[in-house]
């Protein structure tokens, strides 16, 4: 189930930094003009690539949602999967982003029954919704700062809105 649910944050995992390199990779600094090749793109041009992938995944993540919670079987759910696998295909080969090659199979062991259903749901509704956030902060933002803040409070605001009784909830 957790593999299947990545598929949902690939987004957020799009406007990621790559990891630092590991000692045994490490090599002599770069020079200037190596400096200036290395840095990363503006945010103007960032959002400019980002905000049409993130506009175009908001209504895939939303269908599906809604095949999921139809769904009936564990064959259902890895069909309604494809349409996040074709959108993670699709970001990883825009933003040059590596990761596993995406698969809508559930991994061994996975048991659909109506508590993984709900769970699968709970974590599409963050992820729906943390993609609106991006959406809106990527919209109102001219620099990384200002969308860093925006996302703060985005969260913020929201996490304040969760009573103590649904924190509880598993």
């Amino acid at each position: 189930m957790k593999y299947l649910l990545s598929l949902f944050f690939l987004p957020s995992l799009a406007l990621a930094q790559a990891p630092s390199a590991s000692p045994e990779q490490m090599q002599p600094p770069p020079s200037s003009e190596q400096k200036q090749q290395m840095q990363p793109p503006p945010f103007d041009e960032k959002k400019a690539q980002m905000q049409p992938m993130f506009e175009k995944s908001l209504p895939a993540m939303k269908q599906t949602r809604e095949c999921v919670a139809k769904a009936k079987s564990k064959e259902e759910v890895e069909e309604c999967m494809n349409t996040m696998a074709e959108m993670a295909k699709e970001f990883q080969k825009q933003t040059g982003v590596q990761g596993p090659s995406p698969t809508t199979e559930a991994p061994e062991g996975f048991e659909w029954n109506e508590q993984t259903k709900q769970s699968m749901l709970k974590s599409m509704d963050v992820s729906i919704r943390r993609t609106n956030f991006t959406l809106e902060c990527l919209g109102q933002s001219n620099n990384s700062g200002e969308m860093g803040n925006c996302m703060r409070r985005k969260l913020q605001a929201t996490s304040k809105k969760v009573t103590p009784r649904e924190k509880q909830q598993p």
